[in-house]
């Protein structure tokens, strides 16, 4: 006589293995705002309000390969923040994400590139609906006065 746990056994460690696979999304769809996921920086204004511009960073008082590449990252990301809740008066919820693809030692300054991306969730009435950004590359020159903007943003996709 065959056994039949064996069959069964396996159909169930399989499932187990699977659950997180099958349980559906691997996010939330409206995350808490005071847990940072996935390193963006959200804002969140409560009650469906209208985000609101940030203040951009101060340039760090001891400049060096690292405080520059920070710098230019936190720079970038508040900046499009802010260009997106200026362009978007309906949005509820924005986040944005840079990385440091290099830093350059100019003379008494850096050249930092950055590498970005953003989303937004915003709402028309009782639409909510969520939109993704296209990844880019952007350069600052980044001095002991503050940032240069020094180019356009250049898509990285």
């Amino acid at each position: 006589m065959t056994n039949r746990r064996s069959p069964l056994a396996l159909l169930v460690a399989g499932l187990v293995l699977l659950s997180g696979c099958l349980a559906g999304p691997a996010f939330e769809s409206s995350p808490d705002p005071d847990i940072d996921t996935d390193g963006a920086r959200t804002a969140i204004t409560p009650n469906g309000a209208a985000c609101e511009p940030i203040p951009l960073p101060t340039a760090p008082g001891n400049l060096t390969t690292a405080t520059a590449g920070e710098f230019g990252v936190a720079y970038e990301e508040a900046r499009m923040h802010n260009e997106l809740v200026e362009k978007h008066p309906d949005i509820v919820r924005v986040g944005t994400r840079c990385d440091v693809e290099s830093v350059d030692r100019l003379d008494g300054s850096y050249a930092v590139t950055v590498s970005c991306g953003h989303w937004y969730e915003f709402q028309h009435g009782d639409v909510v609906g969520i939109a993704d950004g296209a990844p880019y590359t952007v350069t600052h020159v980044v001095g002991e006065d503050g940032i240069e903007h020094t180019g356009d943003r250049e898509p990285s996709f």
